[in-house]
């Protein structure tokens, strides 16, 4: 079994949707991204589209990059601001940091999402420890609780008994860890080969989207009633976020940077994933 959860920021918390052997396992709404962890704690990957890693200084390279791969979608990626910037208490404050750390004035709506950057920010110093510890990400234990009491991410799984070398053989396949930065756009750009043409919020965009998937193998059912009133491109990027964190799990995704040119914060890489 191979267990991955994609997940993006909506309006009143965390949106996630699970995949099991690449395949849609279930979604769900949290209110805080630790409740999420928490409940996917045998997941291999967790893909989520926030900045993860803050600078001290200057700019982040994924961000560049990814905004070059994107091309006419390269709007859809903010340019993530130094720590100090990110963890000022005032958007002036922060805008005044940034210009000094950056050279480059912060956005407010990038701003906006300083609750959400600080949140995922305290989960990953959390889960240091276990990261640093190559800890399971699942036990034979957790999946027979799973069996007994299915979570809205597992709604649609087949709980599957692991083979233990295949286990040992993934468990050294997270250079950057279990919890990884994943921005949507660039996964449907790797999915379709190219940047996609319409906005995820108009139809064609949200059809394009949909075939994307289901052509990867993620059928998404018409009603998910555990999602409650989540806009359906949110749902749909957190679902293309899991497809890159499968990829991950499988060793087929790439990061931009590459490895030789990661910068880190602390013990965190500094890398999007696609």
């Amino acid at each position: 079994m191979v267990f991955v959860v994609g997940v993006d920021g909506c309006k009143n918390g965390w949106i996630a949707v699970a995949l099991n052997n690449g395949r849609f396992a279930g979604a769900a709404m949290y209110e805080s991204f630790a409740a999420l962890v928490h409940e996917a704690d045998d997941a291999f990957s967790i893909g989520v589209d926030i900045p993860i890693g803050l600078l001290a200084e200057g700019k982040r390279y994924c961000d560049g990059m990814v905004k070059e791969l994107l091309g006419p979608r390269r709007d859809s990626i903010i340019l993530a601001p130094p720590r100090p910037a990110i963890e000022a208490a005032t958007y002036e404050v922060a805008n005044a940091l940034t210009r000094n750390l950056m050279g480059m004035g912060l956005p407010k709506p990038t701003y906006d999402l300083r609750d959400q950057i600080l949140e995922v920010d305290a989960v990953l110093k959390s889960q240091s420890q276990m990261r640093r510890n190559m800890q399971p990400y699942f036990t034979s234990r957790q999946i027979m609780m799973r069996k007994e009491s299915k979570s809205a991410l597992r709604k649609y799984a087949r709980i599957i008994e692991p083979d233990d070398e295949r286990q040992k053989r993934l468990e050294k396949a997270r250079p950057a860890g279990r919890i990884i930065e994943v921005h949507p756009e660039a996964s449907f750009a790797e999915m379709a080969g190219k940047p996609l043409s319409h906005d995820k919020k108009s139809y064609n965009g949200v059809m394009m989207r949909l075939r994307l998937l289901e052509r990867a193998g993620i059928k998404i059912p018409l009603e998910v009633d555990e999602v409650g009133g989540v806009q359906i491109d949110d749902v749909l990027d957190a679902a293309a976020v899991a497809w890159t964190a499968h990829r991950y799990a499988m060793q087929r995704a790439r990061s931009l940077p590459e490895r030789p040119d990661w910068q880190h914060d602390g013990q965190q890489v500094v890398a999007i994933w696609i």
